[in-house]
């Protein structure tokens, strides 16, 4: 990197397991700015990618060797690299331990994911869509589509916030809304057949990315994915083919 007239920024990155698309999102960002001329003249990043356990706020902010024997770089670590902000995790637990160092290391923290709280600290930046702005997507797509009866299919309870607003706006009105979460696990073929017997065609589906393919199989296998349903699918990340 010597003699190459730059200054290097290095960016952190923070990813469980299983994201792998947001860590390929993350590197094409960096790789973009990179090689847009345009921005950042003097300037080049240098994605620093560190992998942490979901929902662990104990192993982020902490040394702690993980079970397979490689050792893990904190937060504290990747801070004592120089890097000049951080980028996720999206889990809540895990994500809150993150701001909290970042905060007293006055490092900008930015996060992607859902977040009820819409916390405003000084080095947080979110870049999810507010929750009040998705709330009135849903309405427009589900008055777009013109549908008088529909249902909700979701996972975690933080769905019934997200859809506060679409069910002040149809429950009143003789609409019929049903509502039907998900079982734990990975088995969901119970609730989704007792949703093809309601003979409901509309659905709007949220759920996590983690399980939205697994979901979807299991709708085709037990009849759900003809031509004659109709889905609104809220995930905001695409599916890896």
């Amino acid at each position: 990197m010597r003699g190459t007239g730059y200054n290097w920024l290095k960016i952190g990155g923070l990813f469980d397991a299983l994201e792998h698309q947001q860590q390929l999102v993350f590197q094409y960002g960096v790789d973009a700015v990179n090689d847009d001329r345009t921005l950042l003249s003097y300037h080049r990043l240098v994605a620093r990618v560190e992998r942490v356990p979901p929902d662990d706020s104990f192993r982020v902010s902490q040394i702690a060797p993980p079970e397979d024997g490689i050792g893990f770089i904190t937060v504290c670590r990747l801070l004592s690299t120089g890097v000049a902000g951080i980028f996720g995790p999206t889990s809540d637990e895990t994500s809150d331990a993150v701001q909290s160092i970042c905060d007293v290391k006055d490092v900008p923290h930015i996060e992607t994911s859902w977040d009820l709280k819409q916390r405003r600290e000084d080095f947080l930046v979110n870049l999810h869509p507010h929750p009040q702005t998705l709330n009135r997507l849903f309405v427009d797509l589900v008055r777009n589509c013109e549908w008088k009866s529909f249902t909700i299919i979701y996972d975690d309870s933080d769905s019934l916030v997200r859809f506060q607003e679409l069910l002040r706006v149809y429950e009143p009105k003789g609409n019929t809304v049903t509502v039907r979460q998900l079982e734990p696990g990975n088995d969901y073929r119970r609730v989704l057949r007792n949703i093809k017997n309601s003979g409901e065609s509309n659905f709007v589906l949220d759920v996590s990315e983690r399980i939205l393919y697994e979901v979807l199989l299991q709708a085709q296998q037990v009849g759900l994915m003809s031509d004659r349903h109709n889905y609104i699918i809220t995930s905001l990340v695409r599916l890896q083919q």
